[in-house]
């Protein structure tokens, strides 16, 4: 439950801080929150995909194919939600803010801060678990099989 908390604090302090009022449109003005939603909303995007890669141990040629194509579902399924509801043309803006270097290191900083922790918090209790595991077998192998 801590590590929910921390990651959606990344999640959205990330893209808050390295958008803040920062000028962000080539007519020199601000645009509100509608860059971090999408900043927010792609870090949860690439962070749930990159964990299910991490917890999958068995890899077959479907498997990847229907990763590559939930993937890349993303971009289709925003533009036709930009279709959809009025509001800011999403081909124009994403064509200025796929280009920042801010949107790019912030979505790079952020699923960074999130994916690492969970690898190395998984990959501790991992091994403690393998250590568990061995010394019971080899108390096992001691054992007489008395039951005693």
């Amino acid at each position: 439950m801590l590590y929910s908390f921390y990651a959606s604090a990344v999640a959205y302090y990330i893209p808050a801080f390295s958008y803040g009022l920062a000028i962000t449109v080539p007519e020199g003005k601000t645009d509100g929150f509608w860059v971090e939603g999408v900043m927010t909303f792609s870090t949860l995007i690439i962070c749930h995909h990159f964990l299910v890669y991490l917890e999958t141990r068995h890899f077959t040629k479907y498997m990847i194919g229907f990763h590559i194509v939930s993937i890349l579902m993303y971009f289709p399924i925003m533009i036709f939600l930009d279709d959809a509801i009025e509001g800011p043309n999403f081909n124009e803006y994403f064509m200025t803010y796929g280009k920042q270097p801010q949107m790019l290191f912030g979505l790079l900083l952020s699923c960074t801060l999130i994916v690492l922790p969970y690898y190395g918090i998984r990959a501790i209790l991992f091994e403690k678990t393998k250590k568990d595991l061995g010394k019971t077998s080899e108390e096992d192998k001691n054992s007489d099989g008395s039951g005693n």
